[in-house]
């Protein structure tokens, strides 16, 4: 008999359906354990928002349920849970920005929709654009998390 995960139990079980990895190198990265099914593997590559599986999508997806898993242990309100967790996770540091944005160009649009929603002004520092638009992206990653695992 073959017994499925429901990985959407809770943000613990969800968060076990990840492992880290390591390459020859010595560097480390993000996986899924082999018995994730369909299901969890659409879900991953929607929180990719069309990019090809990268390393920084994945070290997110988890940083953003370990953040759920510590919440929860102390509160049962996720109102803002998002935002907080987004807040929580962008980098302050311009390097890993620009990284960030380098690695693949069309996150730049996340930047350019914090402008056009009138959370940014135009005139905007490159690191203030930056940081809004990394904001945005893992928000957006957090409440797709939240919602399905209905804490929101």
């Amino acid at each position: 008999m073959t017994t499925t995960t429901d990985w959407f139990l809770t943000a613990a079980t969800l968060r076990s359906a990840f492992e880290e990895k390591h390459r020859e190198d010595g560097s480390s990265f993000w996986a899924c354990v082999d018995q994730v099914g369909d299901d969890l593997r659409d879900f991953i590559r929607d929180l990719h928002d069309d990019e090809l599986p990268n390393n920084w999508r994945y070290q997110t997806i988890v940083q953003i349920l370990d953040a759920i898993v510590e919440r929860s242990s102390y509160s049962d309100e996720w109102g803002n849970a998002a935002g907080e967790i987004a807040d929580q996770l962008t980098s302050v540091w311009t390097c890993e920005l620009a990284a960030w944005v380098a690695e693949n160009g069309n996150r730049a649009s996340y930047c350019d929709e914090e402008v056009e929603d009138g959370l940014l002004l135009a005139e905007s520092s490159l690191f203030e654009r930056l940081e809004a638009g990394q904001r945005r992206c893992i928000r957006e990653m957090a409440e797709a998390v939240l919602i399905a695992l209905d804490l929101q």
